[in-house]
């Protein structure tokens, strides 16, 4: 059929209009805040179901006689040098005679017992089986305190106030009547939930860890906070500086407005400005002198001026080495750092005296070692819910055993709002997904769930299944939700009621998948929109329909932009001009907000994007759909499948919203073009 081109003017009139409503009012810095709404730890999806040799483990058992043993771990475990019927459902036992059993495992010990001589190696370490667990934990009042820890290995304590809900976990109760009382606790691997908050008479709380006494109110127990020093080189200076999160002011200064991200705005003078914080330094930005950004995944730094005359860098690293840097408006000039930053020098070339500011930064520790201790500690704040025991039950009695284990769970923390001027409007989810061990046959198991720390309301509980044959062709994704209201307050009496959505793929026309390819599929590329349907328009859609589409393209598109994200419009109505025109930052001039547009173009807000999904509605057309599929595609679809829902809040189409995005991801293995995954995927959801 003849494909009838739609009228331009309909188009550029409809873009100008979006724009024009853009251009004023708009909140400051709009592009700035929305780099640090979303914030992703781990990536458990990229290997499901296989020890990922990033966090392998060794243990060796080696008998001197009769040895009976017996050990349970948080993730995954496999026999080496040992009889496969040794390992059942994450526990691994035997009888020994003067011989030697190997294992591969992921994450720690619950459970470790010997009876007889035996010697012992973890990591290629001697390890003292008899005093397991190693690490120790007091906490000491002297009126009463309550307690609630945790820990990646198993927790104990002797006293009859205290209780265990689990492997990882105590709770209990420290009280004296006069002079100081304590309770003593042993844990192995890291503590992940250190809560000494209620007490219940004002009184002092003193908490030791392995000899070092520790701040009890610290939100990382097992992280040192870093510490970041900013200092005008000159005339005072605002600037946006970004630390990772758990920002924190500690002297000299007052952050004018900060975000849960690690976002902190301020004026830098000659007097020093101290934050803490945990995780690594992100960027920093100068207005009308320049940006610095880190870019650790591919070991870089890149500056660009935001003036008219260039800028001068130096980096200095935690080797002690040094590096030069200078850069123009025009583009980023990159370079590369393979290390911490210890020290970032800003100055504008062609002035009178010194200008500009510096950072001064103290990380205590790497910043993979704070990411894993973020996502263990939000893990852990969420199983503390009933409504993750209820998931966590129903996943284990059909499908398998939560892994627990650090490459086991990817763990994110996401804003609504976060454009906004006013923080109060601002919306804090949190979440995690744990992926399942020994799954029977193919599939991939995981579970899911979400919460709204505004109000304490868990928004998401889910358990979704990707399935596949005995050849690994996907089969299809299952998702039970559950409903929250159906718990009550019997949390364990069984009574959860879940819902199930599913989609059945023809396995015919698919082939097998791996998880190489899958890890594969993390990024797919930056955010253009073709507003000509967003892909080749399929001859067999009639001309209304393809008018539709490229009205519904454009305005989704115009919406977005709005929203603070870098998009890229080609086809009819775009404009050359738009990713400019659709990011103006208030306070900025033109070559200095163009600027930051180029600096800041790469990682795409897409939380952001979705939430304008969510306030339109339900995603009910083709373009609307293949346009949210491409807004979540350019986070990574690993990234989209886990948080994407929480922020959308809303069906695509035919499929609940995590059925589309583990469709998706099934899809994109199968096919090599991005546009017949997005078309495919959106055909299953009834919209294309």
């Amino acid at each position: 059929m003849q494909k009838k081109k739609p009228e331009k003017g309909v188009k550029r009139r409809n873009v100008l209009k979006s724009i024009g409503a853009t251009s004023a009012g708009v909140a400051a810095l709009p592009s700035i805040s929305s780099l640090a709404e979303a914030q992703v730890f781990g990536n458990a999806s990229a290997t499901p179901s296989t020890i990922d040799n990033t966090s392998l483990r060794s243990l060796v058992i080696e008998s001197s006689g009769k040895v009976e043993y017996e050990f349970t771990v948080t993730g995954l475990l496999s026999a080496n040098d040992a009889p496969s019927e040794t390992i059942s459902n994450g526990t691994g036992s035997a009888t020994l005679e003067n011989e030697t059993h190997e294992f591969s495992f992921t994450g720690e010990f619950t459970a470790f017992d010997i009876a007889g001589d035996a010697t012992v190696r973890v990591d290629g370490e001697a390890f003292d089986y008899e005093t397991f667990p190693h690490n120790t934990l007091v906490i000491a009042t002297g009126g009463t305190v309550d307690y609630d820890i945790s820990a990646t290995g198993r927790v104990e304590v002797e006293s009859e106030t205290s209780e265990r809900p689990s492997d990882r976990r105590v709770t209990g109760t420290v009280h004296s009547t006069h002079g100081w009382s304590f309770h003593a606790i042993t844990y192995a691997g890291e503590l992940t939930y250190l809560d000494t908050g209620s007490q219940t008479d004002g009184s002092e709380v003193v908490v030791v860890k392995n000899g070092t006494e520790i701040d009890p109110d610290r939100p990382l127990p097992s992280v040192k906070p870093s510490r970041a020093r900013v200092e005008s080189l000159g005339s005072a200076h605002d600037y946006y500086l970004h630390l990772g999160w758990d920002v924190a002011t500690e002297s000299g200064g007052e952050v004018v407005d900060r975000t849960d991200y690690g976002m902190a705005q301020a004026t830098a003078t000659s007097q020093t400005t101290t934050y803490s914080y945990s995780g690594a330094f992100q960027f920093v930005v100068v207005p009308d002198v320049g940006l610095v950004k880190n870019n650790p995944k591919d070991d870089t730094v890149a500056c660009i001026s935001l003036a008219d005359e260039e800028l001068s860098v130096t980096i200095v690293t935690s080797n002690g080495s040094t590096k030069e840097l200078s850069a123009t408006s025009e583009a980023l000039n990159k370079s590369e750092v393979n290390v911490q930053i210890t020290n970032i020098r800003m100055e504008p070339e062609d002035q009178q005296g010194p200008e500009g500011i510096e950072v001064n930064l103290e990380p205590n520790v790497t910043a993979e070692a704070a990411e894993r201790a973020k996502k263990l500690h939000l893990a852990a704040e969420l199983e503390r819910e009933p409504e993750f025991e209820a998931v966590a039950r129903r996943a284990e009695s059909t499908s398998g055993r939560i892994r627990y284990d650090s490459a086991g769970i990817t763990a994110f923390r996401i804003s609504r709002g976060s454009n906004s001027a006013d923080p109060a409007q601002r919306t804090l989810f949190i979440g995690a997904k744990f992926d399942l061990a020994d799954v029977d046959g193919e599939d991939i198991v995981s579970a899911k769930i979400a919460k709204n720390t505004s109000t304490g309301e868990v928004v998401e509980g889910q358990i979704i299944k990707r399935l596949r044959t005995e050849n690994n062709v996907p089969e299809g994704v299952q998702v039970e939700q559950l409903d929250t209201k159906s718990l009550g307050t019997a949390t364990t009496s069984g009574s959860a009621e879940f819902e199930s959505a599913a989609v059945e793929y023809d396995t015919d026309q698919l082939s097998p998948q791996s998880v190489t390819q899958e890890a594969n599929t993390q990024k797919v590329g930056d955010l253009a929109v073709n507003t000509n349907g967003l892909i080749d328009i399929p001859d067999w859609l009639i001309p209304d329909q393809v008018k539709e589409m490229i009205d519904d393209g454009v305005d989704v598109a115009v919406d977005i932009a709005n929203s603070g994200v870098q998009v890229s419009l080609s086809g009819y109505g775009a404009l050359n001009d738009w990713a400019y025109e659709a990011g103006k930052f208030q306070g900025f001039s033109k070559k200095g907000a163009m600027a930051l547009n180029k600096a800041l173009a790469a990682p795409s807000p897409f939380v952001t994007a979705l939430n304008e999904f969510n306030q339109q509605g339900e995603v009910t057309t083709c373009s609307c759909c293949i346009t949210f599929g491409t807004v979540a595609l350019s986070e990574g679809v690993g990234t989209a499948a886990t948080m994407g829902c929480t922020a959308l809040g809303g069906p695509v189409g035919g499929l609940t919203c995590s059925v589309f995005f583990n469709v998706l991801s099934d899809m994109l293995v199968q096919h090599d073009k991005v546009e017949v995954a997005l078309e495919k995927t959106c055909s299953e959801a009834n919209l294309c």
